[in-house]
């Protein structure tokens, strides 16, 4: 053995030494968090220092490791033999048979296999155990990963097929499996060992996150496999992720800064010649140009109406035509298709007088037709629209009245509160378009969309706004909202200027970027969204009987709600940026805020005497509920949104200091929707919600009990419990009231029964905090949402858009 190999293989010897004794070198345990010293540097206590949650390093390092350790080589190994079989025998046999094995090969490599482990995730239990876990991780990288060296073999024994001593072993009549097993394979066997080792520290790499992905391990542990295997396929750390891997100095923002390489010395002089001429030629901020920004998943839906996810919405404001625009920095109401409008004393008819000769992105006119269409497919109960629910305030039909082209009368029911407000969310459809609800009445239209990629929004050259010199809006030629699930990559991907905003942007995240561009760091102050989780109470959900118990119990909802730290969510996940949340309403909301409401409490030792009373045990270090079973449950939430991430680690802590074991599973966006609104598989689940506006009634669909975002237990035929038959009655009752005192004294109610019951265990309302490249002329940040975009139709680019221009 050379020198250089025995040096290789004596830190090999020592990283696994290191891994099978690493329970007795952790300075502390991998998931305790020192919440006094986040991401604190090296010292005595911590030698590679902590985290973001305050969680020891190199702790982490080493377990992570250890799992690495164990399914690094299996996956090598097995992928190895496949690839050794499938290669010799190719290589061999040539002909036919190799032109398959090759063929299946490019096929294999065309499929990604983080999205295969997606389906895999989707398709399991979330309670997957952790040997389980580990199994099918083994499998699917062991399965998945021989593509890569089958050509390598395939064409080396296709040169040991030609040798001289092959052909005299054929002539001399040998078998082709003699021929396999005593001459090819021999020949092949030092690349078979090569092969081996080099998938070993790729495989470390995909296995730190596929086995936290598909089971009970943390997601956020990185082993040494990780760095060395990203160092492999990319020749450098990528991501901050990756730098804090290799250097792992326990400081938030190790690595985080892109190395750009150096452009050559010509490439540097032409740019130096060329730029003066591009600035004179550029002065002032220009109409036209593609504005980018990223969603975080895919749209559910392009019908307006159905409209109940965050990615739906950005496309149905940018393409929607309303009859009243609100206004999200002056927050008043404003005339759009509709030049004037009317609400009856009484508070049930709604007279509007529209724009006269209008048309929707397809050429189709616009009349107080579409209008009435529009309205009668929002109350449709066979469609069972979200936005519909708003506007639901007593029992009877909605009628519409056309008495002219431009001229529509709306009659409902009983009085719909804020009604002027609430059509600020209802875009108006064509009743007479081919396109239905392609065919739209806003600054932009839908001209392309590819799944997994990109979104793309054209100029609607038929929209009906004109700026003040009577120039026609929008500026912008076209916006590309590529679908983006990781805010690290969104974020990489604005510091480079290849994006032009992020509506909205995490704590930290914010406060590297105010560091070093502060003027494309907006923070517009506290906002109306709320971060909360809940736990399943449907009834035919697919968990223990005994659980479904506990999750229906007041005592135990209140419980969890007392041992969580919430002053330690908003210091340490969202630095500062966010307040306690109190309820469904935020406190920066002044008038519908019920200030009357206790203050969120911190106590665990009261959260145990609630448990006691309904007659959990506690015996020092493990709950147990009547009937001895253990008190453990899993949460959910969006995969790749580190601070829902962070605050379930954070959570899981605090509850286990009252005995309760707490795992998390994150899914991508798709599979968590399915799971909590159509499957219902699932216990617990972390998630926000966004409040467009001030009046909360746009709430409604959230807490009647019909509704279908009634989440912990939607879609109920009649209420189930006595404190949701009461929060139905005062949210109709509110609805149909034209009195602001009345309805304040109503919704005060429902937050005090909220704060009761515990239905949702709200955490956190976190500061309006957006990020918009310098080169976005027009841009106003707003507290309400879309905090960085609501005034898409008069943004421009300014002259300076090239890549990174905004640093």
């Amino acid at each position: 053995m050379k020198p250089l190999q025995k040096v290789a293989a004596s830190i090999l010897v020592a990283i696994f030494v290191l891994m099978v004794l690493a329970t007795f070198l952790l300075p502390a345990h991998y998931a305790r968090q020192f919440r006094d010293i986040p991401n604190a540097g090296p010292s005595g206590a911590h030698p590679l220092g902590t985290d973001a949650l305050g969680r020891d390093s190199l702790s982490r390092l080493l377990y992570g490791t250890r799992v690495s350790l164990l399914l690094a080589p299996a996956a090598a190994l097995l992928s190895t033999l496949i690839a050794a079989l499938l290669g010799s025998v190719a290589g061999l046999l040539g002909g036919w048979f190799e032109r398959v094995v090759l063929a299946a090969t490019d096929l294999s490599l065309a499929l990604p296999w983080l999205f295969l482990l997606l389906v895999v995730r989707a398709m399991l239990p979330l309670d997957v155990p952790p040997l389980v876990s580990v199994v099918i991780a083994f499998l699917m990288m062991g399965l998945l990963g021989w593509q890569a060296s089958v050509r390598v073999i395939c064409a080396t024994a296709r040169g040991v097929r030609d040798s001289d001593f092959l052909l005299l072993a054929r002539s001399s009549g040998c078998k082709p499996a003699r021929l396999l097993l005593r001459h090819v394979a021999p020949n092949l066997r030092p690349l078979f060992y090569a092969q081996f080792f080099i998938s070993i520290p790729l495989f470390g790499s995909r296995s730190d996150g596929a086995d936290a992905f598909l089971g009970k391990f943390d997601a956020r542990i990185r082993g040494f496999f990780h760095a060395l295997g990203k160092s492999l396929e990319a020749g450098a750390p990528r991501s901050p992720g990756d730098c804090r891997d290799v250097l792992s100095i326990g400081s938030s923002d190790a690595g985080g800064r892109t190395v750009m390489r150096r452009p050559s010395f010509f490439l540097s002089l032409t740019i130096a010649l060329c730029c003066p001429a591009l600035a004179s030629a550029q002065s002032a901020a220009q109409s036209g140009g593609e504005l980018h920004f990223c969603l975080h998943g895919e749209p559910k839906t392009f019908n307006p109406l159905l409209v109940e996810d965050g990615q739906s919405e950005t496309i149905r404001y940018l393409t929607g035509g309303v009859l009243i625009r609100l206004n999200r920095q002056t927050q008043a109401l404003e005339p759009a298709l509709a030049t004037s409008w009317k609400v009856t004393p009484d508070g049930r008819t709604i007279k509007f007088h529209l724009r006269t000769g209008l048309h929707f992105s397809d050429g189709t006119p616009f009349t107080s037709e579409d209008v009435a269409y529009t309205v009668k497919a929002l109350m449709d109960p066979q469609l069972h629209s979200p936005t519909g629910d708003s506007f639901r305030s007593g029992d009877g039909q909605v009628v519409v009245q056309t008495p002219s082209p431009d001229a529509v009368v709306v009659t409902f029911p009983a009085p719909v509160a804020g009604l002027e407000r609430l059509l600020d969310q209802v875009a108006i459809l064509s009743a007479n378009s081919p396109k239905k609800e392609m065919a739209v009445l806003g600054p932009f239209y839908v001209a392309d969309y590819s799944p997994g990629s990109y979104v793309l929004l054209r100029r609607n050259t038929n929209y009906w706004k004109k700026d003040k010199e009577g120039r026609a809006l929008p500026y912008l030629d076209s916006i590309r909202l590529d679908i983006q699930r990781n805010h690290d990559i969104e974020i990489l991907r604005f510091r480079r200027g290849e994006i032009h905003l992020i509506n909205s942007l995490d704590a930290d995240l914010f406060d590297r970027l105010q560091k070093e561009s502060p003027a494309a760091a907006h923070d517009a102050g506290p906002s109306l969204d709320s971060e909360f989780v809940w736990f399943n109470q449907v009834p035919t959900a697919a968990f223990p009987e005994y659980k479904k118990v506990w999750f229906r119990s007041t005592e135990f909802r209140k419980a969890i709600s007392l041992a969580i730290n919430r002053a330690d969510l908003s210091r340490i996940v969202y630095a500062g940026h966010a307040q306690p949340a109190y309820g469904p309403i935020s406190p920066a909301n002044h008038f519908w805020f019920n200030s009357s409401l206790p203050e969120p409490q911190y106590d665990s030792a009261a959260a145990l005497r609630l448990l006691a009373r309904a007659g959990f045990r506690f015996d020092g270090s493990m709950l147990r509920d009547s009937s001895g079973n253990r008190v453990e449950f899993t949460v959910v939430t969006s995969t790749g949104n580190k601070p829902r991430e962070q605050m379930v680690a954070m959570i899981q802590q605090d509850l286990s200091q009252i005995g309760i074991k707490v795992n998390m599973v994150t899914l991508d966006f798709p599979s968590l929707i399915e799971r909590i609104t159509r499957t219902y598989d699932y216990e617990a689940c972390l998630l926000g919600l966004i409040n467009t506006d001030l009046d909360p009634n746009s709430q409604m669909n959230v807490w009647l009990s019909s509704a279908e975002n009634h989440q912990w237990n939607p879609k109920q035929p009649k209420p189930a419990t006595a404190w949701e038959a009461e929060i139905d009655r005062l949210m109709q009752t509110q609805a149909s009231s034209t009195s602001d005192k009345k309805r304040k004294a109503d919704w005060d109610r429902v937050q005090q029964i909220v704060a009761e019951q515990q239905p949702f265990i709200y955490l956190i309302n976190r500061d309006a905090m957006s990020a918009i490249s310098p080169a976005v002329i027009g841009s106003a940040p707003s507290v309400l949402d879309p905090h960085a975009f609501w005034n898409a139709d008069v943004l421009r680019l300014g002259p300076d858009t090239a890549l990174g221009a905004h640093k």
